[in-house]
């Protein structure tokens, strides 16, 4: 009889530290998986000042540069561009236009250089790091569009038509799906998917995208065709 007390004691005690090993090992193997997405997606990357690369205010004057035409099929040599308030104000402008600003211009020596529109990336996927913004700009890209954004993008868009450097981003929300059960949990942790399945849920979520500033709401091919007319 106590042997059997005894075993049914070690057999207790076995589960409950198989148990409590599973959990710690599950904890773990969470943190370091949402690290190493964290890590994959920019989070820990050293966050540059972009307060440094503020916009030059006042005039600008690009000299001798090599001006993109009109049809975009050949470049023209040797052009000048006013830029004033932040717009084109006059190619080859007057030597009489240029004195009567205001503020001296800001020369800019367009020697053996070329000067195009600002570039559009129309698919993007932003990730965790806004260093990522001043590489668009370094690459001649002014507008993107996020196809799978999430709310601190729109604080990146905020701070960017504010006073911060950085491209135009049109920003839609993640992809929104119908899953249920594991899956859907699964897709919203790895993924940030979003996930509805009632009309309430559909009605407050449009809301809800909206009010936030999204510009689009990006719908996945896992929604189910209820969902969808809905």
């Amino acid at each position: 009889m106590e042997d059997k007390v005894m075993r049914l004691s070690l057999l207790k005690k076995w589960l409950f530290g198989s148990v409590l090993f599973l959990l710690l090992a599950s904890l773990i193997t969470y943190i370091w998986v949402e690290y190493q997405m964290t890590q994959r997606a920019g989070g820990h990357t050293q966050v540059i000042e972009r307060g440094q690369f503020s916009p030059t205010n006042g005039p600008i004057l690009i000299e001798n540069v090599n001006l993109l035409s009109v049809n975009g099929l050949t470049m023209i040599p040797a052009q000048s561009i006013l830029l004033d308030k932040g717009e084109i104000a006059q190619i080859n402008p007057p030597q009489e236009r240029v004195d009567s600003l205001l503020n001296n211009p800001l020369i800019v020596d367009g020697s053996n250089k070329y000067l195009i529109p600002g570039l559009v990336d129309s698919h993007v996927h932003l990730e965790r790091s806004p260093n990522d913004l001043l590489l668009y700009l370094a690459n001649g890209i002014t507008y993107i569009r996020d196809m799978g954004g999430v709310s601190e993008y729109i604080a990146w868009r905020k701070q960017i038509r504010e006073d911060l450097i950085g491209p135009d981003i049109f920003i839609a929300s993640e992809k929104v799906n119908s899953l249920s059960g594991i899956e859907a949990l699964f897709n919203s942790w790895t993924r940030t998917r979003i996930n509805v399945s009632t009309h309430k849920q559909v009605n407050e979520l449009v809301e809800s995208l909206v009010d936030e500033g999204f510009d689009a709401i990006k719908i996945s091919s896992f929604i189910n065709e209820e969902t969808y007319h809905q």
